[in-house]
């Protein structure tokens, strides 16, 4: 079989550089050009080639590909037609970005390897351009080890012939496949073999390789590290070769918008007013342009600057000419600027310069979608029917896509209402006719108009057609549903009214598991998904539901263990299945509580994951656990909870220190212990004790139900004589000074004192001749700091 060779070339679009490699297929030895882009390699599309974009869609290329390796098979069966297709193949393999078409590159130049080089043909003969081209197809398919081993070979071929060593295109294939897979580790060290030992003079466009990777994956710092080595390597080598140009700078700007350090706006505010100083001083050739600005702009955004900020750099940017028209990125920069503000009039903003757009007739599509966004943000009635009106013109321009039907559905969605959520399902129906295919997030952010609106039947009915789709569809359009379906609607369930909630809430769960399965690994099981069906079972405190909630625990971590989920039970999930058995009422309640935290601690120590270490709320709810309990003991036990957390705080097992609900819950504990006098005794002394060392912890201080608390274990905890009366008075003396003195605080110190002992305490003149207390007449410096206080509520207080 033969080809087209020309039509073959001009199909690929070759890079510049190589179009003498194509062009010169039989040609003898030749170096990669020394000048190099950035990119090193491109194969745009040409869409009215005849060739396919995928090795399985064109029979004549495979064909030709297994022809060419049977037919020469040796070097007197290699005519000199089957060597001038070598070449383009190979490329044509390269462009389909591929491990199939990486494996056909390099099985070409095995085969031509094998029959030519140890046939001892000189000419024509591989050279670095095929290698080159090897190294580039296994980076572009993602696997940059394959690409380095290529790399290697040539590197022990140059030693016997030199026209086999790398080239700087080679070396910059090499840095972008792993620029790629975001090793820009690896990608540096390919840089540095070129400057120490590969014998090349490297110039800037070398470098601004190694800074499109740091850009791609936001390493700002280890970007302007760079920028910094290229002008330092140019004043030393005296080689204006390496000097930073625009792209460098826009490249360094752009890596500092894509990164999540803190300062990236005041940072690129810096470089941007620089690089137009330098201009204007005459030190820097290039004028800052749109991609300039534009990244700029796109910096603050994300950085939280302020609409003010980005204006100031929008008005600048039109200053010098590079206003709406003058540079696609400018104009889309600033929109989505507007979109992600929560600025007020930010949205109103994004559509009046759509309108400008509009007016110089530059509005695309992408500008429309943006500003639909913009309202989707704001998230109100208003938005809603600004949206519907900018959907209706962009429906009398033919400009509307998948991308504007789901962001309509998804503002309609997030109302919560029964007239949102069937707009939201009509929309769905729309884009159906109009020919668009709806991906999943659509079709669950219609599930979640649905339950939010309390209608999951409808919610349900949707999940069903997905389901129906994967096991019963073809692959082409088939809409499968994933983790985010099933817990959409497992949380409808969950919230729900519905007697069967819990049911229906595991049901759904296990049809996710059985999805999941069948291989539709979109739909695994995450934490997310099992604390929805753990927080149903543990709400619904039916008998047996903390019981049930913690196997659903326990087999979500052996899930884990055995790679079914990609992650443990967190430490607030734990906890919730804790506070499952502290609302139990069964009567071993402590004892399962505290045995989860004994679970919990084991398998933190065993994981090492920071998000299983147990917090104050655990503890907490271990403890209130065996102060709700009624077995002899309990305070004691309930202590010992507290005591083990100060303990592992000071050995450095965990970071949370205990809280004043820790110290409130054991002080609980104590006061509402069994009837006994042994256990009344051990019960008081545990109460004071604590009190005690909470106010000598030098954490959170007793509060209002702290305070309160104690005063209940005193009346509970100690006959009725002086020496209790003594004790109270203490403690309302401390909590006044506190500002803790709350309604629930004095009604329980009312019921531990008598009249003379309360006038005593808070004066006769709050007090009536029913015996009532007015709350706000007692000083308000006693109850500053209490929730009464602050949201200035009256309260009366009876005796």
């Amino acid at each position: 079989m033969r080809l087209d060779r020309a039509a073959l070339i001009l199909f690929l679009g070759l890079p510049s550089q190589l179009l003498g490699f194509a062009a010169q297929t039989l040609s003898k030895r030749q170096h990669v050009p020394e000048k190099s882009q950035v990119v090193v390699f491109q194969y745009p599309d040409d869409p009215s080639s005849d060739w396919g974009d995928e090795p399985g869609d064109n029979e004549e290329i495979i064909g030709a590909t297994k022809s060419l390796l049977e037919t020469s098979k040796t070097a007197e069966g290699l005519s000199a037609e089957a060597l001038d297709d070598f070449f383009p193949l190979m490329l044509w393999w390269g462009k389909t970005s591929t491990r199939e078409g990486a494996e056909q590159v390099e099985q070409l130049l095995s085969h031509l390897e094998d029959v030519i080089i140890k046939a001892g043909i000189t000419t024509p003969e591989p050279t670095c351009k095929y290698y080159t081209l090897a190294v580039d197809a296994w980076g572009k398919a993602g696997y940059p080890e394959k690409a380095k081993r290529i790399l290697s070979r040539m590197e022990d071929l140059s030693a016997s012939d030199s026209s086999l060593a790398p080239t700087r295109v080679t070396y910059n294939a090499m840095m972008n496949a792993y620029i790629k897979q975001g090793d820009t580790e690896s990608a540096g060290k390919i840089l540095d073999s070129m400057e120490k030992s590969s014998g090349l003079t490297t110039i800037i466009n070398d470098y601004n390789v190694l800074l499109a990777g740091y850009a791609k994956v936001g390493q700002a710092r280890e970007a302007e590290q760079l920028v910094r080595r290229m002008i330092s390597l140019c004043r030393e080598e005296k080689n204006d070769d390496l000097k930073p140009d625009l792209y460098s700078y826009n490249t360094l700007i752009d890596a500092w918008a894509k990164s999540n350090e803190p300062g990236r706006g005041r940072r690129v505010q810096e470089i941007l007013t620089t690089l137009i100083d330098k201009h204007e001083s005459g030190e820097f050739e290039w004028s800052p342009d749109g991609r300039t600005f534009s990244s700029a702009i796109t910096a603050l955004a994300r950085s939280g600057g302020t609409m003010e900020q980005i204006e100031k750099i929008w008005s600048d940017a039109t200053a010098r000419g590079l206003g709406l028209g003058s540079d696609p990125y400018m104009s889309s920069a600033l929109l989505h600027a507007y979109a992600n503000s929560s600025s007020r009039g930010s949205a109103e903003k994004a559509e009046e310069i759509l309108e400008k757009l509009e007016q110089e007739g530059l509005a695309t599509y992408v500008a429309y979608n943006t500003v639909l966004k913009a309202w989707k943000a704001k998230g109100n009635e208003e938005a809603t029917q600004r949206a519907e009106k900018l959907f209706k013109r962009m429906k009398s321009l033919d400009l509307v896509d998948a991308f504007s039907y789901c962001t309509l559905i998804a503002i309609h969605a997030n109302l919560g209402n029964r007239q949102s959520a069937e707009r939201a399902e009509e929309l769905l129906d729309g884009m159906k006719a109009d020919g668009l295919v709806p991906n999943v997030e659509t079709m669950n952010a219609v599930m979640n108009a649905w339950t939010r609106c309390g209608k999951i039947e409808r919610a349900e009915r949707i999940l069903k057609d997905m389901e129906e789709s994967f096991y019963n569809g073809s692959t082409e359009g088939r809409i499968a549903p994933n983790v985010v379906s099933y817990t959409t609607l497992m949380n409808g369930w969950a919230k729900s009214r519905d007697p069967q909630a819990v049911e229906k809430t595991r049901e759904t769960f296990e049809r996710m598991r059985a999805m999941y399965k069948c291989g539709n690994v979109e739909a695994q099981p995450n934490l997310v998904s099992y604390a929805t069906l753990v927080n149903s079972i543990s709400r619904s405190e039916q008998p047996g539901s903390a019981e049930k909630a913690e196997e659903i625990l326990h087999q979500m971590y052996e899930e884990y263990k055995l790679g079914s989920i990609a992650v443990p039970p967190n430490a607030r999930l734990v906890t919730s299945v804790i506070d499952s058995w502290q609302k139990s009422g069964d009567r071993n309640a402590g004892e399962r509580a505290e045995d989860l935290l004994d679970w919990l601690l084991e398998i933190y120590e065993a994981e090492g994951i920071d998000s299983l270490q147990p917090n104050e709320y655990t503890f907490n709810s271990v403890i209130s656990a065996w102060a709700r309990t009624r077995k002899f003991g309990k305070a004691a036990r309930a202590k010992a909870i507290l005591n083990r957390m100060v303990e592992l705080k000071e050995t450095g097992v965990i970071t949370a220190v205990p809280n004043a609900h820790c110290y409130t819950s054991v002080i609980n504990s104590c006061a509402y212990c069994e009837k006994d006098s042994l256990e009344k005794r051990q019960a008081l002394r545990i109460a004071i004790e604590t009190y005690k060392e909470m106010l000598a912890s030098g954490a959170e201080g007793p509060n209002q139900l702290t305070f309160s608390t104690l005063v209940a274990a005193l009346r509970n905890l100690m006959p009725p004589d002086e020496k209790r009366a003594a004790a109270i008075q203490t403690v309302f003396k401390k909590c006044a000074d506190d500002g803790q003195v709350s309604d629930l605080f004095l009604r329980r110190v009312q019921s531990s004192l008598n009249m003379d002992q309360l006038i005593t305490l808070v004066g006769n003149d709050v007090i009536s001749l029913e015996g009532r207390v007015d709350i706000n007449q007692i000083p308000s410096k006693w109850r500053r700091n209490t929730s009464e206080a602050k949201t200035k509520q009256p309260v009366i207080i009876s005796r």
